[in-house]
């Protein structure tokens, strides 16, 4: 991914193309609205179809250039796809989707080993034109890079629907923001394959922990965010939910399940890499 700092044509980003036909849920679950400038570093991840915008993820800021996000929002994962960049916007400066500025994407990567079946490197970098990161509406976040420690309280954010209903059901307009706890590593390892403990590729929390309250469809991508001293930290991107007792669902939010989040120092190498910047940059 090259860092560009030129403008680039709005217009031609928007330009109406076909789509994919890809599908999506659209649920955040629990929670209450978010102030306007509560998360000024969060952002709608949207693309064009031959009908209009779609909205379709969300993500986090890193650096003025480059959003952090999950590869899962730009993959299909029947045939393995990706979407062309062209055809994504970015939207920042505002918690009401609806009132935000958009950029268009300049560039997209996904990592090279994310497995679509079970969201194995479920993270993705989309760099965009330089964001105005001067004021209280629009603000990076810097990685977490300390321990993520069993039973920790985190918040999470995101313009998913209120519920967990599939009829009928609509994203938020306004940020809305909820409290997870991260699981029980000993839980966690039972029931996602693979699973060693938080500090791994993956954050898992416990649903038990906070029942009614999680990320869901659209809200994918979005940022698990916790709290020193006051400051925000980014931890992990929201990938997937899981139930043990309900296989084959979408598990959102469920009281026996699992949110799995993919954390994201445990690729900041990737994301240096990509960007040819120093890991440092992101602290």
């Amino acid at each position: 991914m090259n860092i560009l700092t030129v403008a680039v044509s709005l217009a031609l980003a928007s330009a109406q193309v076909q789509a994919l036909g890809w599908s999506f849920n659209k649920r955040v679950i629990g929670g209450g609205s978010a102030s306007p400038e509560e998360f000024p570093f969060l952002v709608t991840i949207s693309r064009t179809t031959d009908k209009g915008i779609e909205f379709i993820c969300g993500g986090s800021i890193i650096h003025k250039h480059v959003i952090v996000t999950a590869a899962s929002c730009f993959t299909n994962g029947t045939t393995g796809d990706v979407v062309s960049p062209s055809r994504l916007l970015v939207g920042f400066g505002n918690h009401n989707r609806k009132k935000q500025l958009l950029y268009p994407a300049i560039d997209l990567v996904v990592h090279p080993e994310y497995e679509p079946k079970g969201n194995a490197n479920n993270i993705a970098l989309v760099s965009v034109p330089a964001l105005p990161l001067d004021n209280s509406n629009v603000a990076k976040i810097p990685v977490f890079k300390g321990k993520v420690v069993d039973g920790s309280a985190m918040n999470f954010a995101g313009w998913g629907s209120r519920t967990n209903a599939t009829k009928n059901d609509t994203s938020s307009d306004i940020l809305r923001k909820t409290i997870v706890k991260v699981g029980s590593s000993d839980k966690c390892r039972k029931y996602l394959k693979g699973f060693q403990t938080s500090n791994g590729p993956q954050t898992c929390t416990q649903n038990s922990l906070t029942p009614n309250s999680g990320a869901c469809g659209r809200d994918w991508g979005s940022g698990l965010v916790g709290f020193v001293k006051n400051k925000p930290y980014l931890i992990g991107l929201a990938s997937h939910g899981t139930d043990p007792d309900q296989k084959g669902s979408q598990a959102c939010a469920q009281p026996t399940g699992f949110g799995v989040y993919t954390h994201v120092n445990y690729y900041i190498g990737f994301i240096a890499n990509t960007t040819n910047l120093p890991a440092s940059t992101f602290y």
